[in-house]
Formats: structure tokens, sequence, C-alpha cells
């Protein structure tokens, strides 16, 4: 009887806690935490064969995902605010999440080495360096340049995520979409207390209000310069 009162007491309080704050790291919920990616380990999950087109995409998000954490990098050694640190450090694990598909599938990292500004393809590098360049010009701008890199992050992982049936690459792209939406808020947030406003280069601008007003009070980037709250990236 006793255990019973409790678990009532135990939903009665659940209920009244706000769906926000019932997120965990990644902006969902705490039972998406739990396992290795999420509520269901991604090994746990059956694998399927890969056409060129999830091959692709697979192996252009883990350089993508690397772009992010290189560029971040760079723009903390220029500014030294958190928030560039922490998302880079975030942007880390996204990469070792993608890793981890690679080697599930038995496909060649095009990461070769960990070193910042070096990509397999051209493209990257030149991009590396472009927003790099941009984000050193001033604060400001390197703001922007995070934003637009969460940007293509969630337009590219929307694409991947609408051209597989895999239930691992879904399961482990939703977490990293996730994340993004957390870190552009940040970028947002940060913009917005300098006088600014990100506009959506990739995205749809109505799907950048969308995560936008989904922030909860107190998010990230809504506080002191380069303040961000690693508990959401």
């Amino acid at each position: 009887m006793k255990a019973t009162r409790w678990f009532c007491f135990g939903s009665i309080l659940l209920f009244f806690v706000p769906v926000w704050a019932q997120r965990g790291p990644y902006g969902s919920s705490p039972g998406m935490q739990a396992g290795r990616y999420g509520n269901t380990s991604v090994d746990s999950l059956p694998t399927q064969p890969l056409d060129t087109r999830e091959k692709d995409s697979l192996l252009s998000l883990r350089e993508e995902e690397k772009l992010a954490r290189d560029v971040y990098l760079k723009l903390y050694e220029k500014w030294r605010v958190p928030v560039f640190d922490r998302i880079a450090n975030s942007e880390q694990r996204h990469m070792d999440m993608i890793r981890s598909l690679l080697d599930r599938y038995g496909l060649a990292d095009p990461v070769r080495e960990s070193a910042v500004g070096v990509f397999k393809e051209d493209r990257y590098a030149s991009l590396f360096q472009e927003l790099v360049r941009k984000g050193v010009s001033s604060y400001k701008e390197a703001l922007t340049v995070g934003a637009t890199i969460e940007d293509r992050d969630i337009h590219d992982l929307n694409g991947a995520m609408e051209i597989t049936d895999n239930a691992d690459l879904k399961t482990v792209y939703g977490r990293l979409r996730s994340g993004s939406y957390n870190h552009i808020r940040a970028f947002s947030g940060q913009l917005k207390a300098q006088g600014a406003a990100y506009e959506a280069q990739y995205m749809r601008p109505e799907e950048l209000r969308s995560i936008l007003s989904d922030a909860p009070p107190g998010s990230p980037g809504m506080g002191r310069r380069g303040r961000v709250g690693s508990r959401a990236l």
C-alpha cells in the first residue's frame, strides 16, 4: 500500500512538471537519455543495407560535424567565451556518434586525423577557412557563423532522415538534430543580446521560428555574454 501511495504521489508531481523541465541534455525527455544514444541503445537496433545516398549522407555528416567543432575551437581561441568552447565539446560527441555508425556499417572514416582544419573533401576545407575568416572579424559575426553552421546542420539532418528508413540512423540523427536545436538557440540568444537577430539561410524561416519559440525559460544563450548551459548541448 505504501508503495502504491508513493507511486501515485510521484505521478502527480511529474504531471505538474513543465515539459521543458523534463528534457535531457539534447532537448529530449529523460527517457531519451537512457541507453547509448537515447531510450533505445543503437546497438540493440537491427542493421539494414545502406544504399548509395545513405552512405554518402553518413560520410558527409561525419565531416560536417568536424567542421562545426573545428570552427568553434578557432572562434573560442579568438573570443574566449564559453559558448564556443562548450558547443565545440558537444560537436566532438556528435562526431563520435557518427563514427560509431560508420564502424557499425563497415564504412571507411573520412576523418583520417583530428587536426583542426584538415578535411578529406576540399569543400569542407574551403568552408572552414571562410567561416573562420568571418568569425574572427567581430564577435557578432562569430555568433552569426555559429548560427549558420547549426542552421545548415539541421537542414542536412532533415534531409538525411528523409532518405533512410534505418532505425539506427534515424535514432542518431534525431539526437544530433536535437543538439543542433539547442546550439542554434544559444547562438541566437547571444545575438539577441548583441542587438541582432539571425535569419535562416538553409532551413525554412518558419522552422527556425518554431525552434526558437520552443526554447524554455532560461534556455542557453539567454543570459550573460557567452554563457550557455552545458546540460542543453
